[in-house]
């Protein structure tokens, strides 16, 4: 069948259709153009009552949802009850997108403080060429949370984002509610804030920490006027330029080369508990004077103290020191080529008179010897645990055979002590007295349970001892096989 009979046929099978439209002398060509064009506009107006519908079933569909909403549970909750659920989300630092879900939420999210106390992130901070609606939204956020405490992400450690003058500004309308300041003292837009401030109080500040290396050109008196300040670190250029409430401070951390500058804060510090202090080249140009006219301070509450000076500086610190409380002892010496003297190890033993407590030492860098050392513990009644780091002259058999235990009716030395570790020290001991010190120290547990009396001296729990030559003479078989006897035993020992 040609083209021209399938028109025909089309046409015959549609003649009827047709009848009343063509008159019979109509071309097949032009039936069929005809017969599209009715189809096509019959089809468009199905596609517009399609549309028509739905539309119709989208508003429907919305009126649906709407209804379900007003009666949801939640639009039934208090506002106190939604504002914990929001805050419990653990996304109040991004309640703005909430107070956009509806005008109640809008309403609730402006007039409840709780909901702008979440930390400011710091992408919103350091934002570079802040626009000024930018500077409104973190007004808006700092004026929202008033009276509650305000906070933001610590810039302590963003060396490479600064905050501009700005933003700090708009921080610093919230300053009597800030709760802790970290930033590095790079970040001078945030540090000249403060300083800016005249009478008005810090008053719910408690925690400072200001690092960096700049020349602190601006003095910070602000934190003066902080009367809840606890915890401060200073790890900058001139400390001074930063007076603290130092009577108040309970934590502090100090890097300052200046003896008498960080010997001073220090010894203000009467309310201290935890102090690390980074001294390490202080007084690099003057010798140490050990004198018998030291006045002593007692700090009543101080627990741990981490140090790190030079020897020659620490008869002038522990002769200024009276820790009844201190539990923690650390020091890391910068020798210089300098010995723990005799007369800095009389000067110690007299600040550990004053200081009987100490349950933990730990001497990392120093160049003490034994007899140094026997001083030490001799002063030392409540020690639990002795460190030496990269002592190397330290360690002999003098030092171990006074730390061993002999007769029942004699006074031992460090009674107390369960954990020793002598790390990086000279092979100047040998095995036999390591052994018989640590066999003296060391019960089994069976063997603990069967003594009639408790022992002088507490059960040693770890013992460690590293050659600073680790290519030495090995060890005997015969010492070998009594340390793995010690270690199956239950003793946590190693021997390297």
């Amino acid at each position: 069948m040609d083209l021209d009979q399938a028109a025909t046929a089309a046409f015959t099978s549609t003649s009827g259709h047709l009848s009343g439209i063509l008159p019979s002398s109509v071309s097949v060509t032009k039936v069929i153009k005809a017969l599209i064009a009715a189809s096509e506009e019959k089809i468009a107006q199905i596609d517009s009552q399609i549309r028509d519908l739905q539309c119709m079933r989208d508003r429907e569909s919305g009126l649906i949802a709407s209804l379900k909403l007003v009666i949801s549970p939640i639009r039934k909750l208090a506002d106190e009850l939604l504002t914990n659920i929001i805050r419990h989300a653990g996304i109040t630092q991004t309640v703005f997108p909430l107070s956009q879900v509806c005008k109640h939420w809008r309403q609730l999210a402006h007039r409840i403080p709780a909901l702008w106390t979440g930390r400011l992130p710091l992408r919103l901070l350091t934002v570079s060429n802040p626009s000024p609606e930018h500077i409104a939204f973190i007004k808006a956020y700092v004026q929202r949370s008033n009276p509650l405490p305000l906070c933001f992400n610590p810039l302590g450690s963003s060396s490479n984002k600064t905050i501009s003058p700005s933003v700090a500004e708009a921080l610093v309308t919230g300053a009597s509610r800030w709760v802790e300041l970290d930033v590095g003292s790079d970040h001078s837009s945030l540090l000249e804030a403060p300083a800016k401030l005249r009478s008005e109080p810090l008053k719910m500040l408690e925690s400072v920490k200001l690092r960096g290396c700049n020349k602190a050109q601006m003095s910070v008196s602000a934190f003066l006027r902080a009367p809840l300040l606890r915890k401060v670190t200073l790890c900058v250029a001139q400390t001074d330029k930063f007076p603290m409430p130092w009577a108040q401070v309970t934590h502090l951390e100090l890097s300052e080369d200046d003896f008498s500058l960080w010997i001073g804060i220090l010894l203000q510090c009467t309310n201290l508990a935890h102090a690390k202090i980074n001294a390490e080249h202080s007084g690099e140009q003057d010798a140490d004077t050990v004198t018998d006219d030291l006045i002593t301070v007692t700090l009543p509450f101080l627990e741990t103290l981490d140090l790190r000076l030079p020897t020659r500086k620490v008869a002038s610190c522990f002769g200024r020191l009276a820790l009844p409380k201190l539990r923690r002892l650390e020091m890391s010496l910068d020798t210089g080529n300098e010995e723990w003297s005799a007369p800095t190890s009389d000067v110690f033993s007299q600040f550990q008179d004053r200081s009987p407590n100490i349950e933990y030492i730990s001497l990392s860098l120093c160049e003490i010897y034994s007899d140094a050392l026997h001083s030490i513990l001799l002063h030392s009644p409540h020690l639990t645990d002795f460190h030496l780091d990269c002592c190397r002259y330290s360690v002999d058999d003098y030092f171990l055979e006074h730390i061993q235990r002999y007769d029942l009716d004699q006074v031992h030395l460090v009674p107390r002590l369960e954990r020793l570790l002598m790390w990086d020290v000279d092979d100047s001991w040998t095995e036999e007295r390591l052994l018989a010190m640590i066999k003296s120290r060391w019960w089994t547990a069976k063997e603990l349970q069967a003594l009639s009396a408790p022992p002088p001296v507490a059960r040693l729990e770890r013992v460690e001892i590293s050659r600073t030559d680790e290519t030495g003479p090995p060890f005997s078989e015969s010492f070998q096989r009594e340390i793995s006897r010690l270690k199956a035993q239950g003793l946590n020992v190693e021997v390297i």
